[in-house]
């Protein structure tokens, strides 16, 4: 049997293109070098496993692909969940080109990306056609009276993706929608369009590498596995090394006194994520107030945030949005939109269901959003 670290080719149909086959070699002797000088160990890379199903696993090493072929791929040890008999096995996965960079050793998600119209699109849609093809806020809370319009703004800002992406959406003054009546069609066809970039959904369930979880003083990936109803199952490879280390995380949280012995087993304090998050939060707050000369004031729901967003600032596996005002500061949670706004001005609500952002001073500048 193979090897955890050997990779074996299978392209299927698409095997059968043999200038592709050998791009998709290159660049995986080219990972495999990269891994056999972090390791120091021989690597036998036969080309690419792709990747097919779902996983979590880790991130080995990531880069671009062949010149002739560009498209950044990440190598992930994982369990591919529909590869039947295959877990431990090592899988060269295409994550597209519009994906955030994903640092060496952190712990990944890898989901394929759903094409298809989703509950919000077909929500538009009905709105749309309710309203002679118009969508709008207003029109939306007149249809469905239990609505609420933050919920409404999510529409919005799904409408707002679709335009910027496609154009397939048309905005109207006084912030109304021209909905077609080929409105789901248009999503696919936009769907497709991300995934054509984007094939996959990633999600980094913890940026930082499996052996600096154990005694992080914060909220852990392995925190999450231990609080869940449905914890993540691993078999061989890097399951035995999650394995070795969830009871390395009891004895710390127990030393924290934040779990308890109870013969055989071990019972974590309730709302453990939640406390060790705010842990966390309290002792970065306060290591930046030292920094930057500021007070630290936390962002309550309903309160209006506004200041100059100087960074983005990592916290455990959560990312910040820095707030800086005359002489405080706040952190919200940051949103892959905020990056064009650095250095500006914004300002915004804090809500439940995220933040609605306009940029610059006046009340009439731009606002942006994600979905």
């Amino acid at each position: 049997m193979a090897g955890e670290d050997d990779f074996d080719l299978w392209l299927g149909r698409i095997g059968r293109d043999k200038p592709l086959t050998a791009r998709l070699r290159i660049a995986g002797n080219r990972v495999g070098r990269q891994l056999r000088a972090a390791s120091g160990r021989a690597v036998r890379f036969n080309g690419a496993r792709l990747g097919r199903g779902s996983g979590v696993g880790r991130v080995l090493a990531s880069g671009d692909r062949h010149a002739g072929f560009r498209a950044r791929r990440v190598v992930v040890k994982t369990r591919i969940v529909k590869l039947a008999g295959k877990g431990g096995l090592s899988r060269y996965v295409d994550i597209g080109t519009n994906t955030e960079s994903i640092p060496d050793g952190s712990i990944v998600r890898i989901e394929p990306r759903s094409v298809g119209a989703r509950d919000v699109d077909r929500t538009i849609a009905k709105v749309g056609a309710a309203n002679g093809g118009h969508y709008s806020v207003d029109a939306h809370l007149r249809h469905d009276l239990q609505a609420t319009e933050a919920f409404a703004q999510k529409h919005v800002r799904r409408l707002e993706a679709i335009r910027r992406t496609t154009g397939a959406v048309e905005r109207r003054p006084h912030g109304s929608w021209t909905i077609a009546p080929d409105h789901l069609d248009r999503v696919e066809a936009y769907e497709r369009a991300i995934a054509r970039n984007s094939p996959v959904a990633v999600e980094v369930l913890s940026a930082a590498p499996l052996d600096k979880l154990p005694g992080h003083d914060g909220a852990t990936w392995l925190d999450r596995e231990l609080t869940s109803t449905k914890p993540t199952r691993f078999e061989r490879g890097f399951g035995g090394e999650v394995r070795a280390a969830r009871p390395a995380r009891q004895q710390w949280l127990v030393e924290q006194e934040l779990a308890q012995v109870e013969g055989d087993r071990v019972r974590v304090a309730p709302n453990l994520v939640v406390r060790l998050q705010q842990r966390e939060l309290g002792r970065v707050a306060g290591q930046l107030s030292r920094e930057l000369g500021l007070a630290y004031t936390p962002a309550t729901s309903g309160e209006k945030v506004a200041g100059k967003l100087a960074r983005a600032v990592q916290i455990g596996d959560r990312k910040f949005a820095l707030i800086e005002r005359s002489r405080e500061f706040t952190l919200v949670p940051w949103r892959p939109v905020l990056e064009r706004a650095v250095g500006k001005q914004v300002a915004g609500i804090v809500r439940e269901t995220g933040i609605d952002w306009t940029i610059g001073r006046e009340r009439a500048g731009p606002q942006i959003g994600e979905f």
